[in-house]
């Protein structure tokens, strides 16, 4: 058996990013132990702050990277050459001005001016998260998702390690834990970024200054008329966050980031297919038959309905226990902002999904009216009527993901002319509403009925699951586009599928 170089990236990218998400699940676990209340609230902060300023630093070139590497082999070092220096350039003007007014950007970003070294470190963090995102963009557009994956591995990995031993060598101070790991964290990251420019001859101040606008105008305009959907798609994620840390505490700006975080776990659903897809429906639409990109977007499609409802529902049952084994009853408080994530978050992997498609075949940005809807959709709620307890921010929170995930469904059937599959709706909507009935009704009267340790609890739920999951498979998801198509892939020497 012989598997298509996309089904061999599909997998690899899936496994590694598997890994990613439990070095995420260890990584959060051993902040909770080592950290005080306050200051977890703070690093959670820190994690939305730099999904907001990571995109503004990079003006979304990581984007750029992607589309134009895919379909302009010759120029690849120009295009990288060009971001760097423009992200070096950015860099010096704001840190310069985060060092002369740290107590000023303090303020802004943790609604306090007694974190004036955490800013200036973060200022840095930040770069060495954007320095990662291009050398990462650049693999993925290069279609080298092995490179790309261990690097993954590699940035998300690491920080693990350095949890543990602050975890060891606990200051018994929260923020002066919090700004050592950063510290820590930033330097080697930096340092290993420079190596690698200095070793591919990819390193450049200057080199904007050099370059033709016109020339590049096409590369600098793709990142950028992106980068509203960005920041909109940040803003949606970060916004719950901030609001709760200026009118409540940071405590409970903590327990709203781990709903957050909850939902990018659940992004590991995606992001195999996302990080794939950009590129590969670039190539598509450049030299595959037009057929082919409504075929291929069909069974996308026909995956998001018949998949994700049923597995999100069938999870969202286990969220009780989730939270105990993870981080222990004294986060129970968070338990409701957790729950309303999950039950939301297919919504926002529909998203995630169908984003590589439209970046991909599209050079109108439509994600750009998607992140402004969801966006909307967080705020209007919040800000007007429910923003004043925990609850009323979480449900602001999925309405957010709810609207993202329907207009970008509705986008990619509308612009790419594909026959909605109603009567499939219909009936895997009977499928999931059966599934959570089931579960729920098990669920409670299992906890009702028997007494037993949390640990066996969670095995036997997650046990039963998978059997009920394993007799959708074989009574309805073998029948489906999506399978179908897995099983052409997977003996590609027989059917010469590319």
């Amino acid at each position: 058996m012989k598997f298509s170089k996309f089904l061999k990236d599909l997998l690899f990218t899936g496994f590694s990013q598997v890994l990613v998400l439990l070095m995420g699940v260890v990584f959060v676990k051993i902040m909770a132990m080592a950290l005080d209340k306050n200051s977890f609230g703070l690093l959670m902060l820190i994690r939305r702050w730099l999904g907001v300023l990571q995109p503004l630093l990079t003006l979304n070139l990581g984007l750029s990277l992607i589309k134009f590497v895919s379909t302009n082999k010759e120029k690849q070092a120009h295009f990288f050459k060009v971001s760097l220096g423009i992200i070096n350039l950015i860099f010096l003007i704001v840190t310069a001005a985060v060092c002369i007014l740290p107590k000023t950007f303090s303020f802004l970003l943790f609604n306090s001016p007694q974190y004036p070294l955490l800013t200036v470190i973060f200022t840095v963090f930040t770069y060495s998260a954007a320095l990662y995102l291009l050398i990462y963009s650049f693999f993925r557009g290069e279609q080298d998702m092995t490179r790309a994956n261990i690097l993954s591995l590699e940035y998300y990995g690491f920080p693990v390690l350095l949890a543990g031993l602050l975890l060891v060598l606990n200051f018994k101070n929260g923020y002066r834990d919090l700004v050592f790991f950063h510290f820590l964290y930033t330097v080697p990251v930096i340092a290993a970024a420079f190596l690698y420019f200095w070793k591919n001859n990819l390193f450049a101040l200057r080199y904007p200054l050099k370059f033709k606008l016109k020339e590049m105008s096409g590369f600098l305009s793709y990142g950028l008329n992106r980068l509203p959907s960005t920041l909109f798609s940040s803003l949606i994620l970060g916004f719950p966050v901030f609001w709760a840390n200026r009118t409540m505490t940071l405590e409970e700006a903590g327990y709203l980031g781990l709903g957050v975080y909850i939902v990018r776990m659940m992004e590991i659903f995606s992001t195999p297919f996302n990080k794939i897809f950009m590129p590969k429906f670039s190539e598509f639409s450049v030299s595959a038959k037009p057929g082919d990109v409504k075929d291929k977007s069909m069974i996308v499609v026909d995956f998001i309905i018949t998949f994700l409802p049923v597995v999100v529902l069938s999870i969202y049952g286990l969220s009780r226990h989730i939270l105990l084994l993870w981080l222990g009853k004294e986060f129970l408080i968070a338990l409701p902002a957790i729950q309303i994530a999950i039950l939301f978050s297919g919504f926002y992997v529909m998203h995630a999904i169908i984003r590589g498609i439209l970046n991909g075949v599209f050079i109108f940005p439509y994600v750009n009216i998607i992140g402004l809807l969801g966006l909307t959709a967080v705020t209007l709620p919040i800000v007007f009527a429910l923003g004043s307890n925990l609850l009323g921010i979480s449900l602001s929170f999925g309405a957010g993901l709810f609207v993202l995930g329907v207009s970008s469904l509705y986008i990619l059937v509308k612009k790419l002319a594909l026959a909605f599959p109603w009567k499939l709706l219909l009936v895997y909507s009977v499928v999931a509403a059966v599934v959570f009935f089931i579960t729920f009704f098990i669920d409670k009267s299992m906890v009702r009925l028997v007494s037993l340790n949390t640990y066996v609890e969670f095995m036997i739920l997650c046990a039963y699951r998978f059997l009920l999951l394993l007799a959708i498979f074989f009574l309805f998801w073998k029948k489906t586009l999506w399978y179908s198509e897995l099983k052409k892939r997977m003996n590609v020497q027989k059917q010469g599928v590319n």
